[in-house]
C-alpha cells in the first residue's frame, strides 16, 4: 500500500513541513493519474486517503477535502469508505456540510456517512 509503513508517514511529515503546497499537489497528481479500478492503483487512493485522514483537517485544506470527495463518488467501495473515512478522523464538523451534499452509491455508504455526520454534529 502507498505511504502506508510508519516511515513514509514520517517521510510524507517532513515534506509536508518543508513545503505544504507542493507536497499536496503532488500527493494530488498522484490521486488523480491512480484514480482508476486498477487494483494496485486502487491501493494508491486507498494508501493516500490513510495518509491524508491522519493528519488534521485545516494542514491538508482544501486538497484533502476535495481528494476525499472525489474518493466518495469511486466505483469501488473500499476507496468510497476512506473517503468518507477521512472525514470522520478529521473530526472537523465543516465536513458535515460536505457529506450532506454527496450522493452516495449505495445505501450503506449512505449509513456510514449518516453515523459520520452524527458524530460531527457531536463535535460542533
Amino acid at each position: 500500500m502507498f505511504l502506508s509503513r510508519q516511515s513514509d508517514k514520517i517521510y510524507f511529515r517532513k515534506l509536508f513541513l518543508r513545503n505544504k503546497m507542493d507536497t499536496m499537489n503532488g500527493i494530488s497528481k498522484i490521486f488523480v493519474d491512480s484514480y482508476s479500478s486498477d487494483g494496485r492503483k486502487i491501493n494508491n487512493l486507498i494508501g493516500i486517503l490513510h495518509l491524508l485522514s491522519h493528519a488534521t483537517y485545516l494542514e491538508v485544506y482544501p486538497f484533502g477535502q476535495m481528494l476525499a470527495i472525489m474518493a466518495i463518488s469511486h466505483k469501488n467501495n473500499e476507496v468510497a469508505e476512506f473517503g468518507i473515512k477521512c472525514f470522520e478522523n478529521w473530526e472537523n464538523a465543516d465536513g458535515i456540510e460536505k457529506l450532506e451534499a454527496i450522493k452516495f452509491s449505495t445505501h450503506l455508504l449512505q449509513l456510514y456517512a449518516n453515523e459520520v455526520i452524527n458524530d460531527l454534529r457531536g463535535i460542533s
